[in-house]
């Protein structure tokens, strides 16, 4: 008996990181949390966020992105509601959006198949920071290194998701440029060891973790 809760003890996913972020560019916050678990999926991001909708009014969004031991998205849970009490945690809160991958870039979206997110190997959360982790910690640059990459890309506050490309460069061992290759948005991102944002200019900044 005891081995056995032991072993459910060391399979269970357990947090390694978390984090605070606020918006520098109007009101909103983020609590994140990173875990990591021995099973799959190896990676687990899940937050809670304060997304401002208009001037009064703001959408709290809860999400879960379970990635495998390579950072490769495979399964995606979203929900909103204007109060945040009612989105206590996965799976008493029931999604809005659910997001699966097979990490060979095949995607469906509420049991539904999603050809146009063909070769996506990411999720680009539009409310968040941290899925600016996923390709980081995937593609592993060293300095002065870029790569193209496709994600897939949720949309807030409509929740639409389309494929998005994009462009990572690691300009230092700290610092990575964000390029959207269908818009000129451009952003120089400050990241921790773990890949995770600290200053995203004109977006977000992170205020404890």
């Amino acid at each position: 008996m005891n081995n056995g809760k032991a072993a459910r003890a060391e399979e269970a996913p357990r947090f390694t990181r978390r984090i605070t972020w606020r918006r520098v560019d109007e009101e909103g916050e983020e609590e994140f949390g990173l875990l990591e678990s021995d099973s799959a999926p190896h990676w687990i991001l899940q937050g809670l966020v304060d997304f401002p909708v208009d001037d009064d009014k703001a959408l709290w969004v809860r999400y879960l992105v379970a990635c495998d031991a390579n950072w490769q998205t495979r399964r995606v849970l979203l929900a909103t509601a204007t109060n945040p009490l009612k989105l206590v945690d996965f799976p008493d809160v029931k999604p809005l959006i659910t997001l699966t991958a097979d990490g060979m870039g095949n995607w469906s979206m509420n049991e539904r198949e999603r050809p146009d997110l063909q070769g996506c190997l990411d999720v680009d959360l539009g409310c968040s920071p941290s899925t600016n982790t996923l390709p980081i910690r995937r593609l592993n640059l060293g300095a002065g290194e870029s790569a193209e990459v496709t994600a897939a890309w949720v949309r807030f506050p409509d929740l639409s998701v389309q494929p998005l490309h994009q462009r990572y460069t690691r300009l230092a061992p700290h610092r990575y440029r964000y390029e959207s290759l269908e818009s000129s948005f451009t952003a120089d991102l400050t990241v921790d060891n773990d890949g995770l944002v600290v200053d995203y200019p004109g977006g977000w900044r992170r205020t404890m973790g």
